[in-house]
């Protein structure tokens, strides 16, 4: 893997985990709040790219899956139900 598809692999799990983040800050929640799924639709080259960082991702977004599929692209990302106080 050369400097390019490290670049790119790079871009791709930047770009989600910004977005998983924008769900948190937008549902006023906490960056450690839990992710009950993202998914992740775009070119072969991005999702495989994602793929390659699945593990990273999940740790540091607090998500508990990642769906990915070949599409036009779109990230949806769902939080868990918080716990009623």
């Amino acid at each position: 893997a050369g400097a390019s598809s490290d670049d790119a692999v790079l871009r791709a799990a930047s770009h989600v985990l910004g977005m998983i983040r924008r769900s948190k800050t937008e549902a006023k929640v906490g960056m450690r709040a839990a992710v009950s799924n993202v998914v992740v639709r775009d070119t072969q080259a991005v999702v495989a790219a994602i793929d390659a960082t699945r593990r990273d991702l999940e740790l540091a977004g607090v998500v508990a899956n990642i769906d990915l599929a070949v599409g036009d692209a779109s990230i949806a990302v769902e939080l868990a139900p918080t716990p009623s106080e």
